[in-house]
């Protein structure tokens, strides 16, 4: 399949969002997306190294209750020190809760027996082995799999899951939630094939889609989305949106088009020209088929080349299936989407050709059982590409297919407003980039790295070294309160003089971005928003910034700069060394108060 070029691509996907937000029936501006890493029930693969490789911010794993039970100690169980390994990478952490009563072959425990009790407790003390802040649990994990149906449909009035979700709520708020510095947000679901009336009409779904819209404890829904057509991938979040409602989020921690890839196993991989082209380019038969392809693959690994050239030979493969399935997300504000992250070496020697094979594990972003090299040399090239693409154009919050100053605008706006209780979709569009449920730095810091990316310059850096630090200051300063138009200055010259943002002026404006590009970078103040008393005694981070100004510069321009600046306030105005219009005092208040 021929991969559409990113323009095109771009093109497409604004194309699709103008239309859902102009045609939608929710009448809702576009809803921003993160894209997380799913490690399903095997957190103890966390590799931190990928995070930063990957831009990644998000990180989920689920834990079966019932199996949990057997652990004498959670505290060095491999899969919760996985999840604390994510949390110290400076990852989000969400959590689901599996219970497979089928697979234990028992029923949903009769509401303040002993066996309920015990479940609940298990799940709070994982929770509590975890030790780490989580920022979102998800109460349940496809039940409508892993529930006998006669817990599914109503009994003496009440559905028993979804009755035991509701106990389980409060029991984890009181025991769990209450007791953090900041409490979870609590989701229900994972709903799967949503797409299809006879689900849509179970008793529980509609019971745990009610609950969800009348619990104001409950923030949301969570999805799985596995599918065979785009149209039925549709089906499901727009039946989930519409249930739902505009208010509470939507998340989606499982999603694939396995049921696609599934059909298409027995196919030889030279059915068509670019297919047969593959196999003689790599020495395959044409009449190889898929299955047996990727039995080779997870055998012996290949090289990235080859999977990427096997991927877009074959017809059935869409090698835009991250691209599509972000613009639907946003299109029925989905708040976070978790991918298959990484393939663990375990995954090795798996046979694709034994019978009932579900080809689930080609769909990941980090493919080391398939692909050889380090892990992170083995990713999945197309489906990268598209992931940075889209981590990247998070920072894009007027939706205008372009990451510029207007995003800034918007995130510097939003800098330590108290937004904790608004909604993810709220929050995305207020510009918290990691959904940490504030506007801070951390923001700001994936704002600037974006903008560098996308357009191939970094705020800030004003002596191309691609870093901002206090050497770049300086050429900020010797140039403040300068019209480089009226100098007749080169356009291509006024970043690296100051004017950061290409007014034609080097001003107060660009001395905010400066200040903020830099505390992004990791050069810490005492405090950004101190008043005079704190500023006389500034961290020496703000102190390095101020000296080296002063030895710098020689304190001339800036201070007849501020001099002009008070004869026009306060013409009896005296400059003491304390006083906020000196030169120290001024830089202080400057970079204090400048935001």
């Amino acid at each position: 399949m021929l991969r559409e070029s990113n323009h095109r691509r771009t093109t497409r996907l604004l194309a699709m969002a103008l239309l859902s937000c102009v045609m939608g029936e929710f009448n809702q501006p576009c809803w921003g997306q993160i894209l997380g890493a799913n490690f399903n029930e095997r957190p103890k693969d966390v590799n931190t190294s990928l995070f930063a490789a990957s831009e990644n911010t998000w990180s989920r794993g689920f834990y079966d209750v019932l199996a949990m039970r057997g652990i004498t100690s959670l505290e060095t169980n491999e899969n919760v020190l996985g999840l604390q390994r994510a949390a110290d990478a400076g990852q989000q952490v969400l959590v689901s809760f599996k219970w497979n009563f089928k697979g234990f072959d028992r029923n949903v425990p009769a509401p303040g027996s002993d066996d309920e009790l015990a479940l609940f407790q298990r799940a709070v003390e994982t929770l509590e082995a975890i030790d780490r802040p989580i920022n979102a649990i998800v109460l349940g994990n496809e039940p409508m799999w892993e529930t006998h149906d006669s817990d599914l449909s109503f009994s003496g009035g009440v559905v028993p899951y979804v009755q035991f979700t509701e106990r389980l709520l409060d029991y984890v708020q009181t025991e769990y939630g209450s007791l953090q510095t900041e409490e979870p947000r609590y989701f229900l679901g994972s709903l799967n094939r949503l797409d299809q009336t006879s689900n849509q009409n179970r008793d529980v779904v509609q019971e745990l889609f009610r609950v969800a819209r009348d619990n104001p404890a409950i923030s949301g829904m969570d999805l799985h989305i596995h599918f065979g057509t785009t149209a039925e991938a549709r089906g499901m979040a727009q039946f989930a949106r519409q249930t739902l409602g505009a208010e509470k989020d939507l998340l989606v921690t499982e999603f694939s088009p396995v049921w696609r890839y599934k059909d298409h196993l027995n196919d030889a991989i030279g059915a068509t020209a670019a297919g047969s082209a593959f196999a003689s380019q790599y020495g395959y038969a044409s009449s190889l088929e898929v299955d047996e392809y990727l039995k080779n693959a997870f055998a012996n690994q290949v090289s990235r080349q080859e999977w990427t050239d096997f991927i877009t030979s074959q017809p059935w493969f869409n090698t835009n299936h991250l691209s599509d399935m972000h613009g639907l997300f946003e299109e029925f504000g989905v708040s976070i989407a978790t991918l298959g992250y990484a393939q663990p070496l375990s995954m090795r020697g798996l046979d694709p050709t034994k019978p009932n094979y579900s080809p689930f594990h080609i769909n990941w972003l980090y493919i080391s059982a398939l692909v050889e090299g380090t892990t992170l040399e083995a990713y999945n090239e197309l489906y990268m590409e598209d992931w940075l693409h889209e981590q990247r154009f998070l920072a894009d919050l007027d939706d205008d297919s372009q990451i510029t100053l207007a995003d800034y605008d918007t995130i510097r706006s939003s800098l330590h407003q108290d937004v904790a209780n608004l909604s993810y979709n709220e929050l995305l569009k207020l510009g918290d980039l990691n959904l940490d449920r504030s506007v801070d730095y951390l923001d700001l810091q994936r704002f600037f790295d974006s903008y560098a990316s996308v357009n191939g310059v970094r705020l800030g850096d004003l002596n191309g070294d691609s870093i901002v630090d206090v050497t770049d200051w300086p050429l900020m300063l010797a140039n403040m309160n300068t019209s480089l138009v009226a100098q007749g200055i080169d356009e291509s010259l006024w970043q690296s003089m100051g004017d950061i943002n290409r007014s034609g002026w080097v001003d107060r404006n660009d001395f905010r971005l400066f200040k903020n590009a830099y505390l992004a970078a990791g050069n810490r103040l005492a405090s950004l928003e101190a008043g005079d008393s704190e500023i006389a005694a500034p961290e020496p981070t703000c102190c390095s910034l101020t000296v080296a100004a002063c030895v710098w510069l020689g304190g001339r321009h800036w201070f007849q700069y501020s001099k002009r600046t008070a004869s026009k306030t306060n013409s009896t105005t005296t400059y003491g060394s304390n006083d906020s219009h000196s030169l120290t005092g001024r830089i202080r208040v400057w970079l204090s108060r400048s935001r």
